[in-house]
């Protein structure tokens, strides 16, 4: 007569309990081998994503601790030693800060192309810079007038080419590329304009494609 509607749920306490303790125990096997690695292999990328993935892994297993407790835990499972998630993302960026990306940019203008990059990367948890880092970002800038008849304004192409490398080995590890042209009254403006929209295309997209390349490392079960 209120307008109001509730809803009962009902636990099989017998039948969660075994279910839940097996996933914790899972997921417990699972994060130990993600984390079970030499500080060599520890402090490099693949390192900070095995570190990312345990942290996911640890937060579901928070939330089923919660149900085997309400359950009546008698499994032996001390559910308040289980680790959090947030230990395992602050080991990540204890790991971030212990691996710099170096960037260096060919034909920059101002260094606004490095700047947009060191952006990208540093809203990852990275910092950019480091003469002895294993990982380099090495970037050209190409900037070049491009004739289009019957306009009244001058364009210029404009060319970023960015691979992440790693030192060890000079491997190529993630290429990038954006391109595009600019036009305005003059060749000066359109080459600040060009620069300008190089600038936001990284910043919109670099992060999200190391995001992405760093995910893919994750080992595939």
């Amino acid at each position: 007569g209120k307008g109001s509607v509730y809803a009962v749920a009902l636990m099989d306490k017998a039948r969660i309990i075994p279910i839940y303790a097996g996933m914790i125990r899972s997921n417990v096997r699972i994060i130990n081998e993600l984390t079970a690695m030499p500080n060599a292999e520890k402090n490099t990328l693949n390192g900070y994503t095995r570190y990312q993935q345990a942290a996911v892994i640890a937060n579901a297993n928070q939330a089923y601790a919660k149900v085997l407790s309400l359950a009546g835990n008698n499994t032996g499972i001390r559910t308040a030693d289980l680790k959090k998630g947030e230990d395992y993302r602050l080991e990540a960026a204890n790991i971030a800060k212990n691996i710099p990306i170096s960037i260096t940019v060919s034909n920059d203008r101002a260094a606004r192309i490095q700047g947009a990059f060191a952006q990208a990367i540093s809203a990852l948890g990275f910092r950019s810079g480091g003469g002895n880092s294993r990982y380099a970002l090495k970037v050209s800038l190409v900037l070049a007038p491009a004739d289009i008849p019957n306009q009244p304004y001058k364009f210029v192409r404009y060319v970023v080419d960015a691979n992440l490398t790693d030192t060890v080995g000079d491997h190529i590890l993630l290429p990038f590329n954006v391109n595009g042209r600019e036009g305005r009254l003059t060749i000066p403006e359109a080459e600040n304009m060009a620069v300008d929209a190089a600038e936001k295309k990284i910043r919109d997209a670099y992060g999200e494609t190391l995001s992405a390349y760093l995910s893919s490392l994750l080992p595939q079960n």
